[in-house]
């Protein structure tokens, strides 16, 4: 299956490494409590709510990104039932608040010296873990089986 035009899963695979080194650098570049509780320009979906701020959105990340490891974890036949464009149909109102909370709620337990080695760590694991496996690998994706292949590519756009 072409996984992105001319890509291969390997070179996803490249590029999500590129680019978790890109992260990695920009983070050392943060400088205390007050870069990392930094607003960002997203708003959460329902009004009313503060923007994220940067230690939020690391930590969305890491959350997002350590969701990999759930799908190895899970590796078994099946057809899968969600591809990487798939994966973000939901109803906005109703998932958007959950995420929000939950990466609000996540970034409360850690200060950015403890954030930012966590989401390093969980970038490095992962990557190495999805070099192992064979992108046909089929395991959960969240909430229904997906190929290894469609969530690295939907990891690394």
């Amino acid at each position: 299956m072409a996984f992105l035009q001319n890509q291969t899963y390997f070179d996803a695979v490249e590029v999500l490494d590129a680019e978790s080194a890109d992260l990695g650098a920009l983070l050392q570049t943060l400088d205390g409590e007050r870069d990392w509780s930094t607003p960002t320009n997203l708003v959460p979906e329902g009004g009313g709510l503060p923007p994220w701020r940067v230690i939020d959105l690391i930590a969305h990340i890491d959350i997002s990104i350590g969701l990999t490891h759930q799908l190895l974890d899970s590796l078994q036949d099946g057809q899968p039932g969600r591809d990487r464009a798939g994966f973000f149909i939901a109803n906005r109102s109703e998932v958007a608040p959950v995420i929000y909370d939950y990466a609000r709620a996540t970034a409360r337990d850690h200060a950015p010296e403890t954030v930012f080695p966590r989401v390093l760590n969980t970038l490095e694991t992962s990557l190495k873990r999805i070099r192992e496996p064979q992108a046909e690998f089929v395991g959960s994706g969240y909430s229904t089986l997906m190929s290894l292949e469609e969530w690295v590519a939907d990891e690394s756009c």
